[in-house]
């Protein structure tokens, strides 16, 4: 047996049992009324008239017409209707030869943004000495009135420095060392430039 045999055997069985039920109480209620009638006419009758006073007042409410008021629209006067024109007017010439109406759209300027130079001395904190302490000098000349140097040596590197700046925009940059003249004397001065993820050396002196 599948489950839809038996979903619809159990509804049969439900729909027999609630017939036989109706069944059941209207044969009681014959059966009384019956009783009634052939024992006690008075409670029957009285029973009887209480039942039809019940149905008249039950649908006697539910039968009367309702009296909600509905609005009347009242219809215009003779001289309100004169008063309405019954077309539009017709443009004239001079509003035909007219051109439409058109919206200037004027574009909105844009700030383009001025490249500005971006300078790094050695008294700034993006430039860094490495090395020895000993092996730098500070001399009183030069950009902003100070110049750090160190001496030349071929025995191998033993002082640096670094300009870290800090660009406001993005996009290509030329590079420019400037040395003091009374520390320009080396053409062999090295000089890595970094940019994620490239790298480029240059060598030379300052200018």
């Amino acid at each position: 047996m599948t489950d839809d045999e038996a979903v619809d055997r159990l509804a049969r069985f439900f729909f027999r049992l609630a017939k036989w039920l109706i069944s059941g109480v209207f044969v009681g209620v014959f059966l009384f009324l019956r009783y009634l009638f052939t024992h006690h006419r008075t409670i029957f009758w009285a029973l009887l008239g209480v039942v039809g006073v019940v149905a008249v007042f039950y649908f006697g409410i539910y039968t009367l017409p309702q009296t909600n008021s509905v609005p009347v629209q009242t219809l215009p006067t003779s001289a309100q209707v004169a008063q309405q024109p019954t077309h539009a007017s017709a443009p004239t010439d001079a509003q035909m030869t007219q051109p439409p109406n058109k919206t200037t759209i004027r574009p909105t300027q844009t700030t383009i943004p001025r490249w500005q130079p971006v300078i790094i001395d050695d008294s700034d904190s993006e430039f860094v000495v490495e090395g020895p302490a000993s092996g730098w000098r500070i001399a009183s000349y030069g950009y902003n009135g100070s110049t750090h140097w160190t001496y030349c040596t071929d025995a191998g590197i033993s002082n640096w420095a670094k300009w870290i700046p800090h660009l406001p925009l993005r996009g290509n940059y030329e590079v420019y060392v400037h040395v003091p003249e009374h520390n320009a004397g080396t053409k062999q001065a090295t000089y890595r430039i970094l940019f994620c993820p490239l790298r480029s050396e240059r060598k030379g002196g300052g200018n």
